[in-house]
């Protein structure tokens, strides 16, 4: 299914442009509104969105594979370079502490284990396998009553709201859902291989409710519990879109460079963050420039190619292995 690539490529560039943005304007130089509301207008459903691609493919693997296996596999292929890059994360941002817009101690790599969303933007990794891991481990009495199976994820996906300031455990409440569906629905995404008229018409009818939802969604406050339904209901319409989107590009082969960025999504999300940092504290601190344009849409540029380039570059050297434990396919 080579639009879940498109889907996986067009997403990694929603979050590194956020990433350019939010670390431009943590360095006290003004973003301009509107770039700002166009990465807040995604915002919702680009993380929702690399969940349900999890799930996807974890409901295939469970088929083939035995639980304590896909629990070693997934160990290897997210916890393993969550752990590793926490690490190198932290130690870097304390090393370069005059520079960075974060303050760091040596306490902080307590937060790996306790708060990962101080570690920005690394919480992802820890989030996706906590995910998977309990997905495993209920599929056995969950897995056959689909129903029961989604009413329980619900409830995680709110109480996520009242465990807010422990995202150990708020981000796994809060994105289980996505990844749950993602399974839910693999079968049939599997089967759907060809792009229909159906499909682009079913696009066209629902980009004016996912404009609304999108729109109500910024008004709204995301900090009263009441309205966590509603919001849910928002992200579950704008993942919808999002996936009907990728498939038309693909069935069209419009943007074919997403394809192929999407292949690299892991790397790409990994080393994005060092990459724009570096080259915003090198443009601000060593070269004086302040234009928010060339900072963002450069720093975007090569927050995208450039960890593509060291991972094909490095894979000579091993590098693989400061990713994943797990033996990789190869990539084209």
């Amino acid at each position: 299914m080579e639009w879940i690539d498109y889907a996986k490529g067009l997403a990694i560039i929603l979050v590194a442009f956020r990433h350019t943005l939010a670390g431009i304007n943590g360095s006290g130089i003004d973003v301009p509104d509107f770039l700002y509301q166009i990465q807040e207008f995604v915002l919702n459903f680009r993380m929702p969105v690399f969940f349900m691609i999890s799930g996807v493919f974890l409901e295939r693997a469970m088929r083939k594979t035995t639980p304590t296996t896909l629990i070693k596999q997934k160990s290897g292929k997210l916890l393993y370079p969550y752990l590793l890059w926490a690490v190198v994360f932290i130690t870097i941002q304390i090393l370069f502490s005059t520079y960075i817009n974060t303050v760091r101690t040596y306490r902080d790599y307590a937060f790996i284990l306790t708060q990962p969303r101080k570690i920005n933007h690394m919480w992802y990794l820890l989030a996706l396998f906590n995910a998977n891991l309990l997905f495993i481990l209920v599929s056995p009495y969950l897995l056959k009553n689909k129903k029961t199976h989604i009413v329980f994820a619900i409830i995680l996906h709110l109480l996520a709201y009242v465990v807010k300031d422990y995202s150990i455990l708020s981000d796994l409440l809060y994105h289980y859902i996505f990844l749950m569906l993602g399974a839910m629905f693999s079968e049939k995404l599997f089967a759907q291989q060809n792009m229909s008229k159906d499909n682009l018409w079913q696009l066209l009818a629902i980009i004016p409710v996912f404009i609304a939802g999108q729109l109500t969604w910024l008004k709204m406050s995301p900090g009263s519990f009441y309205i966590q339904p509603l919001l849910l209901v928002i992200i579950l319409v704008a993942c919808f879109f999002f996936y009907m989107f990728c498939r038309v590009l693909y069935a069209y082969n419009i943007f074919r460079g997403l394809s192929f960025i999407g292949k690299y999504s892991l790397y790409i999300y990994i080393l994005h963050f060092l990459v724009i940092s570096a080259f915003r504290v090198f443009s601000i601190h060593f070269l004086h420039l302040t234009n928010v344009y060339f900072i963002v849409f450069t720093g975007l540029i090569l927050g995208i190619s450039l960890p593509i380039i060291i991972y094909r570059t490095g894979k000579k050297f091993g590098i693989e292995l400061l990713f994943s434990l797990e033996p990789k396919k190869k990539l084209i």
